[in-house]
């Protein structure tokens, strides 16, 4: 049985869910984005994640969005080095330690 130390590097902070980016139609008839999508508005954006247990859609400003990017970035980048780290876990497991007999 090995007693290696593993670490894991995180960057903080971090950030689960998506960044969405789109444009609309408004609600008043006489629009021109209801008869031309090259006149839609936006674009708006959205965080949609979870918050304590439920679904939630944030409205954000394009800042704030590229800020959330930046902590989903890292929020993937932990969960990569979980992954590895549960791969290695697998490859030592005890059912595979009789195989190395």
């Amino acid at each position: 049985m090995s007693n290696k130390k593993y670490s894991i590097s995180v960057d903080w902070p971090l950030l689960h869910g998506t960044v969405s980016k789109a444009k609309s139609k408004c609600g008043n008839k006489y629009c021109r984005c209801r008869h031309d999508n090259a006149c839609l508005h936006g674009p708006y954006y959205r965080w949609i994640g979870m918050i304590a247990g439920k679904r939630t859609t944030i409205n954000i400003s394009k800042e704030v969005a590229e800020e959330c990017e930046r902590r989903l970035g890292n929020f993937r980048k932990l969960q990569n080095q979980l992954e590895s780290l549960y791969n290695m876990a697998i490859e030592s497991a005890p059912w595979n330690e009789d195989e190395d007999k």
